[in-house]
């Protein structure tokens, strides 16, 4: 089926058991649904096209929230009563749209909001501000476009591009937010070796105010390999990869 929901505390696999008949590459639940993204034609034992929505409450599939980008999903998150979508696509809700849309509870594209020129492989919202992590070197808002590295921030409120820049030499995979300090963090893992002026091996720490690698308590886990693909942050301290 490809997709299970199990209890946290017995491990007990529960009845919600959606059908796809291919890849479910990213799950985000929502205040009322649970949204799964990937690379299929069938969710829920119906036609959906890489994105499909079900209700929190009754696990039911939301038949009238039909999106359908044209290619696989990779990100998905909530916020500012939208749900944000990135992946490979280059057209969703019935319209052209590269790598990113923002996406209404009616199922309808946000036409403000921003596109770019590569995937968008990670989504993280913090403190009224929205950034992405991906492939791209551009990104686009009311026609107007500018270079970004890989990372780049965008106001929830209005699409206001930031200068926020951090910038990373290689594909950004996963970002995940640290609110519970004075000056919140960005991590971000991926396939780089440089992020936000520093050289960082897969995995950086990386301001929301300067867009720089934080220097005053240096952050060099010097992990080896080809990537980092996900992170988790547990408020108590520990991160997890």
């Amino acid at each position: 089926i490809r997709a299970a929901s199990v209890s946290t505390s017995t491990g007990t696999v529960s009845t919600w058991a959606p059908y796809f008949n291919g890849t479910v590459g990213a799950i985000h639940v929502g205040s009322s649904y649970i949204y799964a993204g990937g690379s299929f034609t069938m969710g829920g034992a119906s036609a959906r096209s890489n994105l499909a929505s079900f209700s929190a409450s009754t696990g039911y599939l939301s038949s009238t929230f039909t999106p359908n980008p044209n290619d696989d999903v990779y990100a998905l998150h909530t916020g500012a009563s939208r749900l944000f979508v990135g992946g490979k696509f280059t057209s969703i809700a019935g319209s052209s749209r590269n790598y990113f849309g923002a996406i209404t509870s009616a199922g309808t594209l946000d036409s403000t909001s921003p596109s770019t020129d590569g995937y968008v492989q990670a989504i993280e919202t913090v403190g009224g501000m929205i950034y992405l992590g991906g492939s791209f070197n551009q990104v686009t808002v009311s026609s107007t476009t500018t270079n970004r590295s890989r990372l780049a921030a965008f106001s929830l409120a209005a699409w206001a591009l930031q200068s926020w820049d951090p910038g990373a030499d290689a594909t950004v995979f996963a970002l995940e937010a640290i609110e519970n300090i004075a000056v919140p963090m960005v991590m971000v893992g991926g396939a780089f070796t440089i992020a936000g002026g520093r050289t960082d091996n897969f995995l950086a720490k990386i301001s929301t105010s300067t867009g720089l690698a934080e220097t005053a308590i240096p952050f060099n886990p010097n992990i080896t390999g080809t990537s980092v693909r996900t992170i988790a942050y547990n408020p108590g301290g520990n991160l997890y990869i």
